[in-house]
């Protein structure tokens, strides 16, 4: 159990540092408009996130089990950083669009962007309903926003170098 336990947290904390990285990256690569520095800085809100889920761990539920504190510090601090990753993935779908390059991977992010939120509302309305899917939702929503990290990783390496050209 321990040693699971501390995958999670190297895991947590893997993610602290590309979320904080992306943030940092795409601060650096895009114009610092009103909107790309609302992207960056969810993103770092998101890192922050990841590191208080790290430090906090979860409470184990069992049927009845009152949640800890620590529990309560977990579950704010993740969903706080969903939100933000969330909102942050949403908000570059239109900043990458006015920054013109790169266009072709528009699509996935914004797929994956709006995907990721409307999955973490499932997630969000399945939690406070107590539905079982809830734990299956939270999954959807990791993998989609993950992907989007990685996609939106992939953009500002593809376009480090390249001119700003403005959407058409």
């Amino acid at each position: 159990m321990f040693q699971r336990a501390v995958v999670v947290v190297l895991a947590f904390l893997a993610n602290a540092v590309a979320f904080g990285g992306l943030a940092a990256a795409l601060r650096a690569t895009l114009d610092q408009s009103r909107r790309s520095s609302a992207v960056w800085s969810l993103l770092g809100v998101a890192s922050d996130g990841m590191v208080l889920s790290a430090a906090f761990p979860t409470d184990v539920l069992l049927s009845g089990a009152p949640i800890t504190p620590i529990g309560t510090i977990h579950a704010i601090a993740a969903l706080s950083k969903f939100a933000c990753l969330a909102a942050g993935a949403v908000l570059s779908v239109r900043t990458l669009h006015l920054d013109g390059r790169r266009p072709e991977l528009l699509r996935p992010l914004g797929v994956l962007a709006y995907g990721g939120a409307a999955a973490l509302v499932a997630f969000v309305g399945a939690s406070v309903s107590g539905l079982p899917v809830a734990g299956l939702a939270q999954r959807i929503v990791t993998v989609l926003l993950l992907g989007w990290v990685v996609v939106a990783a992939g953009w500002v390496a593809r376009t480090a170098t390249a001119p700003v050209t403005g959407a058409s």
